[in-house]
């Protein structure tokens, strides 16, 4: 389901496996599409990285009964901005509009340290179209890495709603320029990071790390 070039909004498509036994989370199940993919560097070095993304179903959706423990799935969907109980900040989640169990060889499924699944040779990717919301910030990080952040503005059309996308970039794509008001289409993976915050709790929030990005020629400022 590309985005038009008319269009602003986020797409999101994830082969994985569901880590563990879905909770119920309003008129929702809340379940984890786990896997194992391979990541290309800013050092042009390749690496397996696991990913663990946080993933949303309607509870009358025709799809639930393929939302099973253990099962590798193919999965659609698009980012859904939704907020912690406990922490009350914001986070990004996967509102799932489809999921399809999918063949795969016995030994591809990954049992972690946590008891639960992970699906080896996965795949992710995240298109996102929205304005930003500033000027991009750039930096130097270990190496003399060239780091690229911008904060995207994505409406979300059926909520009548603006979610805010964290997006980075490293290495020869963090040179782009961005400006406030630009749109700005970025394409990439889901990257969850961790962060404790003063009361001690542990705060997951997730940036698309960019391995595409491409500004608008025109752009749009804001007050």
């Amino acid at each position: 389901m590309p985005l038009s070039h008319a269009e602003f909004g986020s797409v999101v498509d994830l082969i994985g496996c569901v880590a563990r036994s879905p909770e119920p989370r309003g008129d929702c199940l809340a379940f984890v599409v786990a896997g194992e993919e391979l990541v290309r560097f800013s050092d042009g070095n390749v690496r397996e990285m696991a990913f663990y993304q946080r993933c949303l179903i309607d509870r009358n959706s025709p799809d639930v009964g393929s939302v099973l423990k253990g099962a590798a799935v193919a999965a659609t969907g698009r980012l859904w901005q939704t907020r912690n109980s406990m922490t009350q900040k914001c986070r990004v989640e996967v509102k799932v509009s489809r999921v399809l169990q999918i063949e795969r060889p016995a030994s591809d499924l990954i049992r972690d340290g946590g008891g639960g699944y992970r699906l080896r040779n996965g795949y992710q990717q995240v298109l996102v179209s929205g304005r930003a919301g500033g000027a991009a910030q750039h930096g130097l990080i270990e190496n003399n890495t060239e780091l690229m952040n911008v904060s995207l503005a994505v409406p979300d059309p059926i909520r009548d709603e603006v979610h805010w996308v964290d997006v980075c970039s490293y290495g020869s794509l963090a040179l782009t320029n961005v400006v406030k008001g630009q749109r700005v289409v970025v394409q990439g993976r889901l990257w969850n990071r961790v962060k404790t915050l003063p009361a001690g709790h542990r705060h997951t929030f997730t940036v698309v790390e960019a391995s595409q990005v491409y500004p608008s020629q025109v752009h749009r400022q804001t007050a």
